[in-house]
């Protein structure tokens, strides 16, 4: 077949097509093409057969055929570029694409698929260049203005930019859906949550059977923590598209925050039913089980979210949550670890990860992550737990801003408004606590229930925590009335609380384990109140005072709290009789030494930094044969401590560890101590009165926040401030003077007996006195 021969069949062909004869035409030009002389054409125009034919992998077969000639035309080169673009070919589609364009000139299809190609190439400023080019040959052309807008928002973080584009495709065409979805999600980036649901609120108005509209604003409400009005619209898009595995598991992730853990879980398992992949979905399955205790379970479904997306941070990070919770702190730094490799920032990672180093005193790279988070702080981002944070810090400004950032974070709106009850014969208290139960907060309040005066006060207590011991039934009784409430959701619990008219709510909890502070966020009492369990300021205004006394709120540091000063005549810290068992007689009983001065800290080890280690490390070189008694809060403390021994050149026979005893026998033990060390910026609790009490000195270091001057303040109370070093230096001094000195060291424990004594410190009928008379005074005075 000569040249002539294979043209005439080209324009046969053709003949041929435009009778719609395609089988016909499609068999001309095979015939020609096994001609040594078919050219580009014959392939293009059997591909576009094989296109009209549906046939898209022979179609796609000529084309390349045909593009690799020179003399393919530039229609081929752009339709096949096109393709291969579509197929995420990149590099392959955007090089035809510029053949098209080199052989054609500029034309708008082109430069739109260039623009698109790299976008998918992750290059949005040559995506921008091509996009912007296209936008000359037609300035109305809505898919160039849209993915401009999308590469300014998406991309680039260029929110004007991006705005400006949209609002233009909006002047054209005020009915585009698709580009108002776009502007909602552009408003939702820029925390305008509201003006993002009006965008949504147009589409549904346009077309209400649009899910993604619905689902939108249930997220934007999700991050508002305004979970029911979520639900409704999660729900809306629910009905409209059943099968959304992201549908359902944001409707989940609110039912959660609800407390409606049940509806949570069964949404998880309907989001997974729909596709198993979807590693969220998993994740909120293990927190289900994890609150509902279901451990096995929790980690079968956390570990297939980590199987399912394992370079994500969010499974590794809940994963060592759950080691964390259950004191396996090695495997919960392994998990943090490798979650931080995935997202150094990631929610509550650093902060998460510093607290189970802090528990086993593993203080490895430990500086750098402190100066980070105390940046993040500063910054008001949303880091770390204020109270782990108040170990490593003791400027009290930090502590506001920690303590602020973190209410914030976790307040949710109730839409049922607080109303002032009306006055009555008697003043009712609410004491509220996940702790009314075998606790320090307990052991430090227990009396206070008891001895109220009840002709003027009611006494109510709200037990948070499904634990009941023989602590909570015995306290139980201290109280007029008592409720357990621990499966109450917050709207169920603020409602039942505000029923019962409640004038003084006080929160025993604050920002520690268990507490509800949502609730107090949104009002159940007249006057609501920061005492003892959460040694420092709230950071909410709907904290109304925060009970102190002179030295550990001076009026002066008024500007460190949120709430206001309310200050006790006496010590801020309540205290009553003990009860000790008879189980230790001797120091033998407890693996102790006879004859040598014996330092102690039966703090939580968490508090314990490494500054204050090596505090104590220079006092043992000093204090050549004394020993210290360290409490052990998990069995790699031990180790770790060892390492830094043998590092420092301390014999680890010159460390003694005491292990977790029920609160009688630790009581029992304490006395045979000579000297407890106190930790610093976090000073010790229940462990400085539980000291005294046992006749046992308490040497501290003043601070400059709450809880770096707790002990400070229990010290001066009972005129023992020779306790009260004021440098790191003077507390190691006063340390080995003890220990050297035995005229002084019998002096000071004969002092403090004394100062016990006549102070009354441990009577908890003065307390009360002076804490219902500042309770008194302080309602009449704001009434």
């Amino acid at each position: 077949m000569n040249l002539i021969s294979s043209d005439q069949l080209l324009k046969t062909a053709k003949i041929q097509l435009k009778k719609n004869n395609f089988e016909l035409a499609k068999q001309i030009l095979l015939s020609a093409i096994n001609s040594k002389n078919a050219k580009a054409e014959h392939y293009e125009l059997l591909a576009k057969i094989y296109d009209t034919n549906n046939d898209f992998a022979q179609c796609l077969k000529y084309l390349s055929i045909a593009c690799s000639t020179e003399n393919a035309s530039a229609e081929a080169h752009y339709y096949l570029g096109k393709e291969y673009i579509k197929l995420g070919r990149l590099e392959e589609g955007i090089n035809h694409i510029h053949i098209s364009i080199k052989k054609a000139g500029d034309f708008i299809e082109g430069l739109v698929e260039l623009g698109l190609g790299y976008i998918k190439l992750n290059e949005s400023h040559k995506a921008l260049d091509f996009l912007k080019k296209a936008l000359q040959y037609d300035q109305t052309n809505i898919g160039v203005l849209f993915n401009l807008g999308k590469i300014y928002s998406e991309e680039l973080a260029d929110y004007e930019n991006g705005l400006k584009f949209y609002d233009q495709i909006l002047e054209l065409d005020p009915k585009n859906t698709e580009t108002l979805i776009a502007k909602g999600i552009l408003f939702s980036q820029l925390n305008k949550y509201d003006e993002s649901n009006s965008c949504y609120l147009e589409v549904i108005n346009l077309n209400s059977k649009l899910s993604i509209a619905w689902h939108n604003i249930g997220q934007n409400l999700g991050i508002k923590k305004q979970f029911k009005k979520a639900l409704l619209n999660f729900d809306k898009a629910i009905l409209l598209e059943p099968n959304n595995p992201i549908y359902l598991s944001n409707a989940a992730k609110c039912h959660y925050e609800l407390k409606n853990y049940k509806d949570a879980f069964y949404l998880y398992n309907k989001a997974i039913e729909y596709k198993n992949s979807h590693h969220e979905a998993w994740i909120g399955k293990s927190r289900c089980e994890f609150k509902n205790n279901k451990i096995s379970e929790a980690f079968t479904s956390i570990d297939q979210a980590i199987k399912f997306a394992p370079n994500v941070a969010d499974g590794w990070y809940w994963k060592g949550n759950f080691y964390a919770d259950m004191k396996y702190y090695s495997d919960a730094i392994n998990c943090y670890e490798k979650a931080i490799n995935f997202k150094h920032d990631h929610l509550a990672l650093l902060g998460s990860l510093l607290q189970v180093k802090m528990e086993t005193l593993n203080w490895a790279g430990v500086e750098p992550l402190f100066s980070e988070i105390r940046a993040k702080v500063s910054r008001e981002e949303f880091i770390i737990s204020p109270m782990i944070f108040q170990a490593i810090n003791d400027d009290p400004i930090l502590n506001l801003k920690c303590s602020r950032t973190w209410c914030n974070n976790h307040f949710h709106k109730i839409e049922n408004k607080f109303t002032t009850q009306l006055k009555k014969s008697k003043i009712r208290i609410a004491y509220i606590s996940p702790d009314f139960r075998s606790h320090p907060v307990l052991y430090l309040t227990e009396k206070i229930y008891e001895l109220h005066d009840r002709s003027k006060f009611e006494i109510y207590g709200y037990h948070l925590n499904s634990i009941v011991d023989e602590n909570t039934i015995k306290i139980s009784t201290n109280f007029d009335k008592f409720f357990f409430v621990s499966k109450f959701t917050d709207e169920e619990l603020i409602n039942f609380i505000r029923e019962h008219e409640i004038d003084i709510a006080i929160d025993l909890a604050g920002h520690t384990k268990g507490a509800r502070t949502n609730i107090f966020l949104n009002r159940i009492a007249q006057f609501q109140v920061n005492f003892i369990g959460y040694p420092g300021t709230l950071g909410s205004e709907m904290y109304d005072f925060i009970i102190g006394d002179k030295i550990l709120t001076p009026k002066s540091s008024q500007l460190f709290y949120s709430e206001k000063i309310l200050n006790l005549q006496r010590t801020f810290q309540p205290n009553g009789f003990r009860c000790k068992s008879n189980r230790f007689n001797s120091r033998t009983d407890l693996g102790l030494p006879e004859d040598t001065f014996i330092y102690c800290c039966f703090n939580s080890n968490y508090k314990i930094t490494e500054t204050i280690f090596k505090s104590w490390i220079n006092i043992l070189k000093r204090a050549n044969d004394s020993i210290l008694w360290l409490f052990l809060n998990e069995p790699n403390v031990k180790n770790n401590v060892y390492n830094k021994l043998d590092l420092y050149g301390i014999p680890r026979q010159r460390v003694i560890f005491a292990e977790q005893l029920n609160y009688s026998d630790h009581l029992s033990r304490i006395r045979f101590a000579d000297l407890f060390l106190d930790t610093s910026p976090f000073n010790a609790g229940t462990t400085c009165s539980d000291s005294l009490w046992s006749g046992v000195p308490v040497l501290t270091l003043k601070g400059k926040s709450f809880c770096g001057r707790m002990t400070e303040s229990i010290l001066s109370y009972i005129s023992v401030t020779e306790l009260v070093a004021n440098s790191l230096d003077e507390y190691e001094d006063i340390a080995v003077r003890l220990y050297e000195d035995e005229f002084y060291f019998r002096n000071i424990k004969s002092k403090l007996a004394n100062k016990i004594h006549s102070s009354n410190f441990f009577d908890p009928k003065e307390y009360i006195a002076d804490l219902e008379y500042s309770l008194i005074s302080t309602i009449s005075a704001n009434t």
